[in-house]
């Protein structure tokens, strides 16, 4: 069996899965994923993220989360689902160093991706010095489900 593709586009702002794609939010150039091309490591119904160090950003649970391992060995989101609240975000460039995708497209895109696939991120702005994981919400280290 071969190794599934999972295409992030981050200017036309979609995410492509066997076929299907889905739009998504971007991470906001301050905050970028960081990576160009990634394996999905884990996956958890819902991750919990500690407040950032300036109080910006929503600090809390990320619903069918999709995680990566970085160059500096961290378990980090890839992508997860935005709450209702979120929807003005899909199709810009505003979260924290992670893609989000719409709420009726979180557990689908979950479902789809699966453990060991190759996620190649195309396009999108980096920061040229990337803020901390810490001010980056969904940069920082995932540390299991809990």
């Amino acid at each position: 069996m071969s190794v599934q593709q999972v295409l992030i586009d981050l200017d036309t702002h979609t995410l492509t899965v066997d076929g299907r794609s889905f739009r998504i939010g971007a991470p906001s150039p301050r905050c970028p994923i960081g990576e160009r091309a990634v394996t999905v490591t884990a996956k958890y119904p819902v991750v919990n993220l500690a407040p950032n160090e300036i109080g910006v950003g929503r600090a809390g649970s990320r619903n069918w989360a999709v995680t990566f391992t970085d160059h500096n060995h961290q378990q980090r989101l890839l992508l997860f689902e935005l709450t209702a609240a979120d929807l003005p975000y899909v199709g810009e460039d505003h979260i924290f160093g992670a893609v989000g995708v719409a709420p009726a497209s979180g557990k689908p895109v979950y479902d789809a991706v699966r453990l060991g696939a190759q996620v190649h991120i195309k396009g999108g702005q980096q920061s040229e010095e990337p803020p901390s994981n810490s001010a980056c919400i969904d940069r920082q280290p995932i540390k299991g489900g809990h």
